[in-house]
């Protein structure tokens, strides 16, 4: 199991300026390995997120269980250098 997961749409539709993309973008440049999963192949997933109410917003990342954040968070751990450490620390 890949303590590293992100969760979001239709990652066979890749689309370089997507939010989906950004995120796998940040997340190669930590060198650190994880696991994408398209949750627009279960219509069900949304079910799995603690969060409450039905909406979820995607692209959302997870580390060893703990939400880091949806891409405006991630966004800014990355560019502040901390996004690598960010995800060993929640081990």
């Amino acid at each position: 199991m890949n303590p590293i997961v992100v969760f979001m749409r239709r990652i066979d539709e890749f689309d370089a300026n997507s939010l989906d993309a950004k995120m796998r973008d940040m997340l190669d440049a930590t060198g650190l390995p994880y696991k994408a999963v398209d949750v627009s192949k279960d219509p069900t997933m949304h079910l799995a997120f603690p969060e409450e109410g039905s909406e979820v917003s995607l692209p959302v990342l997870y580390a060893h269980g703990q939400k880091i954040g949806t891409f405006p968070e991630v966004d800014q751990l990355f560019r502040s250098g901390t996004l690598a450490d960010a995800l060993k620390k929640t081990s």
